[in-house]
C-alpha cells in the first residue's frame, strides 16, 4: 500500500513536471526567440528595421527589437525592447522613425 502511494505522488509530481514543459514550449519560452505575441503589431522602419509594437496602458508603448537599435534597450520576457511614449499608436510610430532616423 506505501509503494502505491509513493507512485501516485511522485507520478502526479511527474505528470505536472510534464505538463509544465509542453505548455512553455507550446508558448514559445523555450527553444527559440520569443516574441510577444500578446498584441501589437509588425512595424517597418524607415530604413527597412523591422520592430513590433506593443501598446502596454496609458501612454506606454514597447517597441521591440529584432535587429539593430540606436537607444538604449531593456529586456523582459518577451524580448528586447526599448519604451516609447506617445498618446496613439501613430505617434508612436512617428517616434520610432525619428529615432531610426537620427541614429542610423
Amino acid at each position: 500500500m506505501d509503494d502505491t502511494l509513493n507512485i501516485l505522488a511522485y507520478g502526479g509530481i511527474a505528470v505536472l513536471v510534464i505538463l509544465l514543459i509542453v505548455f512553455e514550449i507550446k508558448e514559445g519560452r523555450i527553444g527559440r526567440n520569443h516574441t510577444p505575441q500578446n498584441g501589437g503589431y509588425e512595424y517597418y522602419t524607415e530604413s527597412g528595421e523591422t520592430l513590433r509594437v506593443r501598446h502596454v496602458f496609458g501612454s506606454l508603448y514597447k517597441a521591440y527589437v529584432f535587429g539593430y537599435c540606436p537607444v538604449a534597450t531593456k529586456k523582459d520576457r518577451f524580448g528586447v525592447y526599448f519604451p516609447v511614449r506617445a498618446r496613439s499608436a501613430s505617434e508612436a510610430e512617428y517616434f520610432i522613425d525619428g529615432i531610426y532616423r537620427r541614429g542610423g
